[in-house]
């Protein structure tokens, strides 16, 4: 079967590489706190947790490794993403020690994804 029939817009790609995160995450032991959490800062993708350490992550799915998937997070959005995290924990009230912002690229190449985790992508103080 083509994937391209299953992806017929850019946001239904999108549904499939966030919800193959999910699953490539929980496999490895990451605790899921939420998905597609929103604020007028910005969205995240996924938040998880993994020992004592938060990860944010931001998922890039294409179906084409032509450009890594991963340049779209530029500096702008990577601030937004910051902000966007800054008022979820200020909400959530969370114990951990730390947080790590990570981009995972699902690339549909083929019948089965390909994922490429980036972990510690970028830094709040950076």
């Amino acid at each position: 079967m083509d994937v391209s029939v299953l992806f017929q817009t850019a946001r239904s790609l999108g549904v499939w590489g966030e919800r193959v995160a999910i699953l490539w995450l929980w496999l490895r032991g990451f605790r899921v706190l939420t998905h597609n959490w929103r604020t007028q800062c910005g969205e995240l993708d996924i938040v998880a947790m993994r020992w004592s350490t938060l990860h944010v992550v931001e998922v890039k799915t294409r179906r084409n490794n032509w450009i890594s998937p991963s340049r779209a997070v530029t500096r702008r959005k990577q601030q937004r993403i910051i902000r966007a995290t800054r008022e979820y924990i200020g909400r959530r009230k969370l114990i951990y020690r730390r947080i790590q912002f990570d981009v995972l690229e699902v690339v549909w190449a083929g019948r089965l994804p390909r994922i490429h985790p980036i972990w510690d992508a970028f830094r709040a103080d950076d």
